[in-house]
């Protein structure tokens, strides 16, 4: 995904207050070379036309080239050719009529029978493959005959009138205070860096206050940009942005105490439905009687069996609003949607056109999931989690192994103790192999292997479970949703203990979900994970994905999406309780903007929506004490991108890594929220192009949080260390240490998108000893005139705060 360039062709003006309503073209555009040509030249290209715009109502496509606009050829210079377009419509508002000659690559078919032609048909290349000819069909429709077809690309260019329209989904209605969207969210006294940075943006200083001043409106006028999938959360935020650094650090309190504790479910479950929206109560409510110590494995089997129907009736009740109908379009398309999205392709410049009507069809259908249904479901499978039943559960079992075995259970190898059917089956303390894909299984123990998808729901089963009470157990996949994952339904991986491995050659697996609500909670030992697209605390879209490890050295790598990855209406979270853990989302594609050796990850607490289709939700990565090695390309480690917020909380004083692409520790790119905290230790924050360490970009708000250590923060391009840029909001703060610096911090930064302003506020206190490699001296305040504010202090942030007025308005300059 490309957040630059597509970002310059969105061509609408931001409608601040005495502003006449701004036309809206809705295409994003890409630079085409012109080959050949000396000095280079490039044209303007359509990358994706926006849903309900004026673009796809005059009948702009993907693909298109715009030749002319009113006459005026649109070629020009590399990197200026988008500025140039998108500044002739820029002062033109709703109605105003523009006469745009494109060219349009298109494909003639023409078939034969016996040399007489039968059929001639065009169509523009993004719909060529409709008209392609068939020859089996054709031989069949005319045995014996000779049947030929002819097929010609060509570009053509034609003149099509646009009426710029208003930008759609615009809200009608006010939209209503924040103290009335989220009351809970701002209750109890603001955090000291929120109480720092009010101050410094209410202190007078010219070039900050009016900046400032200017993103709130920003920042508002954007939020009347409505979908079903804005959450409350996302919106109180990017209102208030300066709430962001108490937001963060409350989730990760909160996600901090239910580590702590035996149940992290019990703080992970109603966090995730505040922060979706859910009215209502979530938790399990069962008729189901525990059984008593001393039971049976068949009553203890009966018993979870029962806990699983439950929890599948409940999960299905999350579609009770669509029709059979509906339900099926879901089933047969929420794959494609996940296959096109995974290979970082915009859905809205899907270029194949009947694939891009079904998905935003799919989309429409997904709003009207019950995402309360779904965590419901959830719940009820996690009572199976309680500790003194589990433990129960194994003494019962043990006894029972003692009296001897059941008969051979087809799909399992060793030794079994009761099986029901194809559907639950309750393994030995052997090292029992299963191949079969049950809808319950429990084992006893022993060091097993997995073979079959393992808690795996998906439609027709609309939950799973799976208890292993010991052992140092394999789990390994090569078929999608496994591991604790769900489409459509509810599961649960529950893996008591033991140094166990997880492995998944194909997308969802270890705690992911699409539609559904999914978590794989291994509760201790070192463990091993691997998985490939939307793994390892996934949800892609409206529901739960969660992995959540209990203790040890652990290793978790996938390719992309993972990690604490939230898609439209979801929550994701990987929550890891301590050890020396590594985490690595090392992609299996280049990203998109074409620089070798950078790849996509979109993980490691990354929130990403359908950009114009379906805001983000909200993602997590949580680890607890250690060494911690974070390792990623582009956009990861605590990041938003189009109404979506995403975070990456390590908290200890640990010395962890943070390695990072472009967009990496804590970034937002359009309309989005991104958030990193580091509790303390000597940390080193890496980034190989750049856009990182709190870097937000078009209309988003950033933070880092860096609690103290010696850190160092290596930056090797642009956009670095608390940068904003195009109407960006970034902050951060450094609470001490002797800390390096290899970019200029706290810039500010071109606002040529939209114009107005950018602010970056960069706070290092402490100051004994940091450097700073360009642009900033210790002790040292600067204001640059696009509000980048830089302050080294050598108090502690509290001191700053408490310095009085004047001598704060001194400090910041005239």
């Amino acid at each position: 995904m490309r957040a630059q360039l597509s970002a310059l062709a969105l061509v609408c003006l931001v409608a601040l207050p005495g502003w006449a309503e701004p036309g809206f073209l809705g295409v994003s555009m890409e630079e085409r070379p012109v080959a050949g040509s000396d000095p280079p030249r490039v044209e303007v290209g359509v990358a994706g036309v926006v849903p309900g715009s004026a673009a796809e109502r005059a009948g702009l496509e993907p693909g298109d080239v715009l030749v002319r606009l009113d006459g005026d050829e649109l070629s020009g210079a590399p990197g200026q050719a988008l500025l140039a377009f998108s500044a002739k419509i820029r002062d033109r508002g709703v109605g105003t009529s523009l006469r745009l000659v494109v060219r349009r690559w298109s494909l003639e078919v023409r078939e034969s029978v016996d040399e007489v032609e039968t059929r001639r048909e065009s169509a523009s290349e993004a719909e060529g493959g409709a008209i392609l000819p068939d020859f089996g069909r054709l031989l069949d429709a005319h045995p014996g005959a000779t049947v030929g077809a002819r097929a010609r690309r060509y570009a053509r260019e034609r003149e099509l009138e646009v009426v710029l329209g208003a930008r759609p989904n615009l809200s009608s209605n006010p939209l209503p205070t924040n103290e009335d969207l989220r009351p809970g969210l701002a209750k109890g006294p603001p955090g000291l860096e929120q109480r720092l940075a009010r101050r410094i943006v209410g202190a007078g200083v010219a070039p900050i206050t009016s900046a400032y001043q200017d993103l709130l409106e920003r920042f508002e006028n954007d939020e009347a940009i409505e979908d079903a999938f804005r959450l409350e959360t996302v919106r109180f935020l990017h209102r208030d942005p300066l709430w962001l650094p108490d937001a963060t650090r409350r989730l990760g309190q909160t996600l901090r105490a239910g580590l702590e504790s035996e149940r992290p479910d019990r703080r992970l479950i109603p966090l995730a439905a505040a922060t979706l929206d859910v009215r209502g109560s979530v938790a399990p409510i069962t008729s189901l009687r525990v059984p008593a110590l001393g039971s049976s494995p068949e009553t203890h089997g009966r018993y979870l069996l029962g806990l699983v129907r439950e929890a599948g009736r409940v999960a299905e009740s999350a579609f009770a609003a669509l029709s059979d109908e509906e339900r099926a379009h879901l089933v047969a398309n929420l794959p494609e949607i996940a296959a096109v999205f995974g290979e970082g392709k915009y859905l809205h410049t899907d270029e194949d056109r009947a694939r891009y009507k079904r998905s935003q069809r799919s989309i429409q259908l997904l709003a009207k999931v019950d995402r309360g249904a779904l965590l419901r479901a959830q719940a009820l499978l996690l009572v199976a989690s309680d500790r003194a039943y589990l433990r129960a559960l194994e003494a019962d079992l043990r006894a029972a192994e003692a009296r001897g075995y059941g008969p051979p259970t087809p799909g399992v190898a060793e030794e079994t103790l009761w099986t029901l059917g194809s559907e639950v089956v309750i393994g030995s303390s052997r090292n029992n192999i299963y191949s079969a894909d049950f809808e319950l299984i429990v084992d006893l123990g022993g060091d097993d292997t997995y073979l079959s998808p393992a808690a795996a729901a998906r439609p027709g089963r609309p939950a799973a479970l799976l208890i292993d009470l010991s052992g140092d157990d394999r789990y390994q996949a090569t078929a999608p949703f496994s591991q604790g994952s769900a489409l459509m339904g509810a599961a649960l991986l529950l893996d008591v203990s033991g140094d166990d491995s997880y492995a998944s050659a194909a997308d969802f697996s270890q705690g992911a979900a699409m539609a559904g609500a999914a978590i794989c909670w291994d509760l201790d030992g070192s463990d091993v994970y691997r998985g490939q697209r939307y793994a390892q605390g996934a949800a892609l879209c409206q529901g739960l994905g969660a992995l959540i490890d209990g203790g040890g050295d652990d290793r978790c790598e996938a390719a992309v999406y993972s990690q604490g990855f939230a898609g439209p209406g979801a929550f994701g979270a990987l929550l890891a309780r301590g050890g020396d853990d590594h985490y690595g989302l090392t992609g299996r594609a280049p990203s998109g903007y074409g620089t070798p050796g950078a790849f996509r990850s979109m993980g490691q607490g990354a929130s990403f929506g359908f950009r114009h289709l379906a805001s983000g939700g909200v993602a997590v990565l949580c680890d607890l004490d250690g060494d911690d090695v974070y390792e990623a390309g582009n956009f990861a480690q605590g990041g938003g991108y189009y109404f979506g917020w995403g975070a990456l909380c390590d908290l200890g004083q640990g010395r962890d890594r943070y390695s990072g692409s472009r967009y990496a520790q804590g970034w937002a790119a359009h309309s989005a929220l991104g958030s990193l905290w580091d509790e303390g230790g000597d940390d080193r924050y890496t980034s190989m192009i750049g856009a990182s360490a709190s870097a937000a970009w078009d209309l988003c708000a950033t933070v880092l949080l860096e609690d103290g250590g010696d850190d160092r923060y290596f930056g090797m391009a642009n956009l670095c260390n608390g940068a904003s840029a195009q109407n960006g909001l970034a902050l951060l703060f450094d609470a001490g240490g002797r800390d390096f610096y290899r970019l200029t911090p706290g810039k500010a930064g071109p606002n040529n998108y939209h114009q107005g302003h950018s602010l970056a506020l960069f706070v290092d206190a402490g100051s004994e000893g940091d450097t700073y490699r360009y642009g900033l001296s210790e002790g040292q305040a600067l204001v640059e005139g696009a509000a980048g504010v830089r302050i080294d202090t050598p108090g502690s942030l509290e001191a700053l705060e408490a310095l009085p007025e004047a001598e704060l308005r001194r400090l910041l300059g005239p």
